[in-house]
């Protein structure tokens, strides 16, 4: 499960030129250098309209992204209930997913306020920042 880059500091989407991205961790050996880093609410789709997939021309690339996994799940995608878990020693998190509509959503949960329930597509619910357990339930929803 991911937890994100560990960054020190935030790339600001208002901020083009960020001073620089501290605490990245180096390339691992034998692997091309690591010379960008693009945030994907960050950058935008410049193309054609693709109604079909539903893309448009000027859409976030994190937003296409999640119309193409929609669309790859096909007509009937299945949303379960999730179960976000942030322990003491875990402090806080991030968890981004796709709701039943395929709607990006996101959801901030400390461990004051653990477990938080979610209805997320199948395999979407994604730890973006901090550190938090996601487990599946069975139930529909």
């Amino acid at each position: 499960m991911s937890t994100g880059l560990p960054l020190q500091n935030c790339y600001d989407c208002n901020n083009p030129d960020p001073a620089n991205a501290v605490g990245l961790p180096d390339c691992p050996p034998n692997s091309e250098p690591c010379e960008d880093l693009l945030y994907s609410q960050c950058v935008k789709y410049t193309g054609p309209n693709l109604p079909t997939v539903g893309i448009t021309n000027g859409m976030r690339l994190k937003t296409a992204l999640a119309a193409l996994n929609v669309l790859l799940l096909g007509a009937n995608p299945v949303a379960k209930n999730h179960v976000i878990t942030v322990t003491a020693v875990q402090g806080k998190a991030t968890v981004e997913y796709l709701n039943k509509l395929g709607v990006i959503s996101s959801i901030y949960v400390t461990a004051t306020t653990s477990p938080q329930t979610i209805c997320a597509l199948i395999n979407t619910p994604a730890v973006v920042a901090g550190s938090a357990t996601i487990s599946v339930t069975t139930v529909a929803c």
